[in-house]
Formats: C-alpha cells, structure tokens, sequence
C-alpha cells in the first residue's frame, strides 16, 4: 500500500488522500507558468497565523478547513464549515490499564509542519493535496512496565457525525446522519524497527473517542503505527433493500458537452414498479464535481436487470455529444425467447441524455443472456462515428453457451438495426463474450482495436480462459470472427485460472502513444490459491507481439492473498484505465477485489491503482505497492465494479469510480458507488537529478521519496532550490 513514509521513530498518520503522485515542473533555474502554479499550489495548503493565534490552513482537493490550537484539532468541510466538523485531541498516553493525560500545549510550525511538543511524545501535522496528515513521534518505550498491556494513545472526539467501529477492528467510518460515509480511518498497521509486524487494533472508547492499541511485546523500538483516513469526494447510496447500486460504474462521458466527464452508475435489481427490472442512473459533471442525478432508465420489466452492465458509447452519430449504452440480459421479448437479454443506446444532447432509446437491440435466442457485457469499441473504421459492442455469452450456434459477440458501426443516425460484424468461439461453454472491451489502438494504425473475454475457454487446460483481439481497418474488422482469424490471442496456461472474466484498454501506461490492454483473471494462483491476477500488455507498431501468456506479459498483479472462509478474493473482477489521474499524461489503471481482506480476517473488498510512467506500470504489482481503496464493511463487495470516470470537476486530473453493490446502506444491500478524485500532492515535483542528467531522464520524487530527499518540503522542493544528487540508480523513469 502506498502510504506516507515515516519521518520520526514511532509515526500515526491521520490523512485524506487521493490517488496521485508527481506534478511537471521545469529546471529550477527556468521559471515557467508550471513552477509559477507548483509555488502557488503548495502555498495554499500552507499553515497560516490568525489573529487569534490558531494556525490554519485550508485543503481543497479534499474540501478540508483544519484550525490548530491549544484545544486541538478543529477539522470542517472547507466550503460549508456547518455540513459537519470534527475536533479531535490527544488527551492520554501509556498502557492499555494505566495512560497518563496530557496537558494541551500551543501548536507551533517547524518547517512544513505543526507541532505539539511533550515530554514522551510529539504530535504534527502537515497538510496537502493527499489530505491533512497526523503523525505522532514516541522517542523510545514508555516507561511504564509492560504488563500494563498494549501500547495505547487515546483521543478525545467531538463531531457532528457517528463514529462507527468496523468489524475488522482497524477502522472507524464517521457517517452522515443519513448514513453516507464522510471520513474513513483505517488500513491500521503497526512495525517494528526490524520491520516486523505488530498486532494493532483501532476502538472506540465509551466516550466515543478513539484508541489505538499496539502489541509491543518484543518489539525494537522506534516503532511505526500507519492508519489512513480516506475521503470519497462522493458517494451514491442505494435507497431500497437488494438494489445492487454500484453492480456497475462506468464514465459515461460529456452527455452534454459542457466539458465535464459525466458518470453512469448501475443497480440492475432496482425494483421500481417491477420486482429486479433494474435502474440506471446517470449524473452530471460540474465545477463542484458530482451532485446530484441528471437522468435515469428503467427496465420496465420483471427480472429484466436493466444496468447489469453499462458504458459510454462514445458518439455514435457525431454530433459532438457522448451517448451510453446500457445492458439488460435477462430481458425476454416473450415465452418463447427467454433471458434473450437486450441493449440500449441513449443518445446525449445540449441537456443530456434522452429519454427513450435511439436504439434497443435485443439477443434474438432464449438464454443468450445479450447484453450481459457491453462497452464502446472506440472506432474500429477511423470515422467520426463511435461503434459499439455487446456480449452474448450464452449464445448457442453449433455449441451450446459458446457465446456471441456483435459490433455495431455508428453513423449520422446512431446505431442501425443489423450488426456489421459478429464472432463467436466455437467451442461449447466457453462463455465467449462475458467481458468486451474497446482496446484502444494497439498499433498505432489509426483505428481502434477490440478484446473479447471467454474465461471458460479450453486451450490445454480446462476453464483456462482466453482472451481474443481483432484489429480494425477501413473496413472495420474484416470477416466475421473465429478463433482461426483472429490477430492475436492470449491464455493463462493454468486450469479454472478464468482469464478473461474481466477485459478493458489499459489507456497508454507508457506514453509511447500506442494502446495497451489489462486482462483478469479471478482464479489465477501464483502462491497462493485463487489469489487472482492482472496481466498488462504493452502495445507497439506491431501491436501486442506474440500471443500472450503470463510469462510475456508486459506487467501483471496478483492479490498475494489466498482464498479464504469466505471465498476468493475475486482480484481482477474489474480491471479498468484509471485515465490519468495525476496529471503526468500517462495512463494509469485500477483493479478490484471484491472479497479482499485488509487484515486477513474480513472482507469488504478493494480497489488498487497502480500509476503509468514513461517506462510503464514499474514492478509487478502487489497490494504493497498499490494506491489501495477498501471497503466499508465485511462482504460489502467494494471493487466489483471499477471504472476511470475522467475528469468530473474540470481540475485536469482524471477521477474513479468504485462500486460496492452489497454494501449496506439505510437498506440491506442497497449498494453504494464511490468517486475518489485524482490530483497530485502539492510538493511532489519534478526534479532533474545528477544522474537523470546524465541519461536525460526525469526523476520524479517527492519530500519523503528514497530518490530525493528533502527535509523541508515547502522551501526546497518547491522553491528554485537544486535537487540533491539521486541515490537510488532505478528510480528514475
């Protein structure tokens, strides 16, 4: 997990983050309107002077006002101080049965930081664009004997939300009085200085404060405890029992070309007349980010499950506004045709989308299930049109759920009634088509490509899995597809791996301008059983090089977590470009977990962003070195579906989308999606090292990186200071 690097023996951080990391600046020497902006951005999240004393500071990526006095902590929401606020004070310190209080002392600034002094213990602060951060230094043991218990640090909160427990006792959810998430403080970890892990816990008192206990028996101190408190900067909660909200997230584009992304969010067993006929909703972008719902679509139709899948269509008829595209595969047209499945494509306008269909394209066979997957396939002709493609995994023609997959080319009128390209696996239950995806342009052709998922298709190994890729032309994709024609393939060579259950573009991780894929696989074991993998494949002039395996991958990840008491950890359910979310205009990419256990004990699900850079995704991924989003409560399947759902506020940086449809909401099962905002921490800073001189590379670092180091942020990294000569020869891309 990527977290903020300790800076003193033993370290508590209290942070609101978003997925992010470098910000461009030029040379020091050079002052242009990036380093004029990098000043600017890292000064309006520095400490300030009242006149009453408090030291304040406002931060506006995570719309926090923090105050700082003798009292304590006072944390507000920045543009509406009286929606909520929490004051929070370290209050004790000690043993779990004998703590001490603590006197309040006066805060004062020591570089970028606001600091408490005591004897025993320091408590700072540092605010920036990843959130307001707590830490606490503890010099060495406290001298009370150890058989008083655990380590403890309690502190006092008083605030307008409910603090709840979780059940993996590691975090606290501060709730709305409507039950909407706030603050989430969590992912607990504990270490000594030999590294080794030290059980921690994080309650309540019957006050209602917090407290942290840590099972120090043994431990080599200094010793390191690393919470961290998430902010979504939105969330939609399901407002009836079993709606599934959030079973699919997608960005819907700019439905109303008013230059912010819009996002799609999917409850397929929404009851809203007919029992599961499902429901879509649709909201708007804005300076101010999401805010309410814009448009909504019905099944109007029993078991339909309307928003079992939804996607941007692109601009299907080019009118300069992005339309949608949602599925419902167990819509049937009667008796004799059921679960057919169908799809819908709404076309976008000046005030968003319509209101009834441009099209409805039906699966035409009994348990065809169409529609289970659909997605934009970019522009497989390089027109001006978008194209579209569907899924129909239980198709049957010849083999029984071989599966279908149809194409549809757009025009000056939208989507027309007949496909123009169709493929299907020949081989029985092979569900070919239960992922589909735009690939972008694996080869830099000018026309996009597109990947199909069949994750039961036998090649060598049962249920291994396949994905397949055809290539568009000016003629779009040749002939109708079949294992025998396609460009290029790829497998997991291991059985029931189910490579292919999930598919999309990966953007451009590399910046080399050409398309790159992801793949999952649920079910993968590489260690551990069923951990679950993602495979990443670099594109190129001649596309993606020879047919894929796991050891050709360009880049791949794995859960390192074995399936548990309550099933698979599902890593690779969704796989997603994340677009670009710190703004270094390299793709980054996202990968959900549904059953993923933080602590090994619980499992809310999660969600890892790994970011792109010039040399690509970097090692291979693992929980440790991801950006980890996680999940509210136990079996809440948080990351079951993922999607980058561009830039919704107009900032520059591209934002995400995590859906968790069983999340608990006022209603059992009501599902919530989450949107967490991309922007880059204000004092990370490109800098040009000795030894990136000498390659001409760019080295990006930031005030607690191993590369360069510095030991004030503000008044060295981003000032006209020179960087520090680079110590660690692979860091730099």
């Amino acid at each position: 997990m990527k977290t903020i690097q300790a800076f003193a023996a033993c370290t508590m951080a209290l942070v609101l983050t978003v997925p992010a990391t470098a910000a461009t600046r030029p040379e020091p020497e050079i002052r242009g309107l990036s380093g004029i902006l990098s000043d600017i951005q890292c000064q309006e999240y520095a400490f300030s002077a009242r006149e009453d004393g408090a030291l304040s500071a406002p931060n506006r990526s995570q719309d926090l006002r923090s105050r700082l006095t003798s009292a304590g902590l006072h944390l507000a929401s920045r543009r509406n101080e009286s929606a909520w606020s929490v004051d929070l004070r370290l209050a004790r310190f000690g043993r779990e049965s004998s703590t001490d209080e603590l006197a309040p002392t006066i805060p004062g600034k020591q570089g970028s930081k606001v600091v408490f002094s005591r004897d025993g213990i320091a408590e700072w602060y540092r605010n920036d664009a990843r959130g307001l951060e707590q830490g606490f230094d503890v010099p060495g043991r406290p001298p009370k004997d150890d058989s008083l218990g655990r380590l403890a640090l309690e502190m006092t909160v008083r605030t307008s939300l409910q603090p709840v427990c979780g059940a993996d006792r590691r975090s606290v959810i501060f709730r709305s009085t409507a039950g909407e998430p706030i603050l989430r403080y969590a992912e607990l970890k504990a270490s000594d200085a030999g590294g080794r892990d030290l059980p921690a816990e994080l309650t309540l008192t019957p006050q209602g404060g917090l407290r942290i206990l840590v099972d120090d028996r043994g431990a080599h101190y200094p010793v390191t405890i690393d919470p961290i408190v998430t902010s979504p900067s939105w969330t939609m909660s399901g407002d009836e029992s079993n709606a599934y909200v959030g079973y699919s997230v997608a960005s819907a584009g700019d439905v109303n070309n008013d230059g912010y992304a819009d996002v799609i969010v999917g409850a397929p067993l929404y009851d809203s007349g007919q029992t599961d006929e499902g429901k879509v909703f649709v909201l708007h972008g804005s300076s101010s980010g999401l805010v309410s719902v814009n448009w909504t679509g019905e099944g109007n139709q029993a078991g339909a499950e309307y928003g079992y899948s939804v996607a941007s269509a692109g601009d299907v008829n080019g009118d300069g506004y992005s339309d949608i595209i949602v599925g419902a595969p167990f819509w049937e047209s009667g008796s004799n045709q059921t679960d057919e499945g169908a799809a819908y494509i709404y076309l976008g306008s000046s005030t968003g989308l319509a209101t009834t269909p441009n099209r409805t394209l039906e699966g035409d066979q009994a348990g065809a299930h169409f529609g289970l997957s659909v997605a934009s396939a970019g522009h497989i002709d390089g027109d001006a049109y978008g194209d579209i493609i569907v899924g129909a995994p239980g198709y049957t023609n010849g083999e029984t759920s071989e599966g279908r997959v149809k194409v549809w080319r757009g025009s000056s009128t939208g989507i027309p009634s007949s496909a123009h390209w169709r493929a299907e696996s020949n081989q029985a239950n092979a569900f070919f088509g239960s992922s589909v995806a735009s690939a972008g342009d694996v080869n830099g052709d000018g026309y996009d490509d597109v990947l199909i998922g069949a994750p039961q298709y036998d090649n060598g190994q049962t249920n291994e899995g396949m994905v397949f890729l055809w290539k568009g032309s000016n003629g779009g994709l040749g002939n109708n597809g079949t294992p025998s024609n396609v460009d290029w393939t790829a497998e997991s060579n291991q059985a029931s791996a189910l490579f292919g259950t999930s598919v999309a573009s990966a953007g451009d991780v590399n910046g080399d301008t050409y398309g790159d894929i992801i793949v999952g696989a649920t079910q993968y074991a590489n260690g551990q059983t069923d951990e679950g993998a993602a495979f990443v494949w670099y594109g190129s002039g001649s596309g993606l090089g020879s047919n894929g395996t796991p050891s050709n991958a360009d880049w791949s990840a794995e859960s390192n977590q074995a399936h548990g008491a309550l099933g698979d950890v599902e890593f690779g359910i969704s796989v997603a470009s994340a677009g670009d979310i710190n703004g270094d205009g390299i793709g980054d990419i996202i990968v959900g977990s549904s059953f993923y256990s933080s602590d090994f004990s619980t499992n809310p699900g999660a969600a890892f962003l790994w970011q792109g850079s010039s040399s690509g995704l970097g090692a291979s991924g693992t929980p440790g070195n991801a950006y980890v989003l996680v999940g509210e409560e136990q079996a809440a399947w948080f990351g079951f579906s993922v999607a980058g759902a561009g830039d919704v506020d107009g900032d520059g940086y591209d934002d995400v989308v995590v859906g968790a449809p069983l999340q608990d909401t006022s209603y059992t099962n009501g599902g919530r999606a989450y949107l967490f905002m991309g922007e880059p921490p204000s004092c990370q800073v490109t800098c040009q090292t000795t030894y990136c001189k000498a390659q001409d590379l760019l080295c990006y670092a930031d005030c607690t990186g191993s590369c360069c180091t510095y030991t004030d942020c503000v008044s060295q990294a981003c000032n006209v200071e020179s960087c520090p000569q680079n110590t660690c020869s692979g860091s730099c891309n």
